[in-house]
């Protein structure tokens, strides 16, 4: 690679990593608190009926509680898969430092170093905190904004883009479901 024009160094916050895996997994995760919903509301409803027109059958609440049950393990299941991927990947923690270049982009943590060329990205995603790379179905790099710091940076990186990797399109993503603060 030849000279970099931007050095960025952090440390993957889990935030930023679940909120790139919500980006990338959006139709399962979105299938997936939907039928959750569909759950909960369509066993209030078997429930509802049952308790009035036969409020001595078991087999009413049995099912009220069991789909209420269901809808719940699938409203969690996208945040406990994220978490389950965090804690079975400890190298997320590592320092990062990506170096955008001329060339193309590399990133460095203690145990790896990936490079891709410009021309080499597929997509480009932008959310409110973070700018997703995504070379191929396997890799792909996560810039948290906040590692631009100021002085335009982040407006040079952006002007970078459209330069070097117009092909590659820029897809905004606004955050579908509220962030814990």
């Amino acid at each position: 690679m030849t000279q970099p024009v931007m050095r960025l160094r952090f440390y993957y916050r889990f935030e930023e990593f679940a909120e790139a895996l919500r980006v990338l997994k959006r139709g399962l995760f979105l299938w997936m608190l939907i039928s959750g919903g569909l759950t909960i509301v369509l066993t209030g409803a078997t429930a509802a009926w049952f308790v009035v027109l036969a409020p001595h059958q078991l087999l009413g609440y049995a099912l009220g509680v069991t789909g209420l049950l269901a809808g719940i393990v699938l409203l969690r299941l996208p945040s406990r898969l994220i978490a389950r991927s965090w804690r079975a990947n400890p190298q997320l923690a590592d320092q990062r430092t990506v170096l955008l270049g001329d060339d193309g982009v590399t990133l460095r943590a203690a145990a790896l170093e990936k490079t891709a060329a410009w021309a080499d990205l597929r997509r480009v995603y932008e959310t409110p905190d973070i700018y997703i790379l995504r070379q191929n179905d396997d890799f792909l790099y996560i810039l948290p904004r906040r590692a631009f710091g100021g002085e335009g940076r982040e407006a040079r990186f952006r002007e970078l883009l459209a330069q070097r990797a117009p092909a590659a399109p820029v897809i905004v993503r606004r955050r579908w479901s509220r962030r814990r603060t």
